[in-house]
């Protein structure tokens, strides 16, 4: 019996793995979608304590906006459902006329249900079509994707000259070229000027491909 009861629930182990690495590639394609967006409209941060009267924004309670976590939840809830009634165990206990137990024909078993294993694999089919959709759609915005890349990042935090990060953070922001160049750039070219390209409160313009950035 022992036996059955865990290979009967072994599907419900992977499934359960594989929420966490479903969860992490959606999270990860969710919030290089909301860096992006930066480039195209001009948004406040996220952050985990917002600042109380600033235009900052709670983190998602799931990770992710709830238009996205809640069918996850949903479907994964589904298809653990679904998963229970594919494979289980069967324990059929026979009883003569005397209502004696015959242990003779006792059976003890895996069971399974043609059904329920046809709608599970559809349920997860959807899913990884679900995801393959969303990982189709064009950014808002051509701002570059810095992935994981510090570098990228604190170039892109490099606020222009004369504006005060402490109040910045507080705003709204937008990413794009900078009218005014940033503090180190002015210090360090002075022969060859190149433009700049980071989150900013201030006025900024869409970067053309015809110029060098720093």
């Amino acid at each position: 019996m022992l036996a059955s009861v865990v290979v009967a629930n072994i599907p419900q182990l992977a499934i359960t793995i594989s929420y966490y690495c479903y969860n992490a590639v959606l999270t990860s394609m969710l919030a290089a979608s909301e860096y992006n967006s930066y480039g195209a409209n001009r948004k406040s941060l996220r952050v985990t304590w917002p600042v109380k009267g600033s235009q900052q924004r709670s983190t998602y309670y799931l990770s992710v906006p709830y238009k996205y976590g809640v069918p996850v939840l949903i479907l994964y809830m589904l298809l653990h459902y679904l998963v229970s009634q594919s494979i289980f165990y069967i324990l059929l206990i026979a009883y003569d006329p005397q209502d004696v137990m015959d242990t003779g024909t006792t059976i003890s078993s895996l069971g399974y249900s043609s059904m329920p294993i046809f709608l599970s694999i559809l349920v997860g089919a959807i899913m990884v079509l679900l995801l393959i959709v969303l990982a189709l759609r064009r950014f808002k915005s051509n701002m570059p994707i810095p992935e994981s890349s510090s570098v990228a990042i604190s170039a892109a935090c490099h606020l222009p000259k004369g504006e005060d990060g402490h109040v910045a953070v507080l705003e709204k922001l937008k990413w794009g070229e900078t009218l005014v160049p940033a503090a180190w750039i002015v210090d360090t070219f002075d022969d060859e000027q190149k433009g700049h390209c980071s989150f900013s409160s201030l006025e900024v313009q869409k970067p053309s491909l015809m110029s060098l950035y720093a």
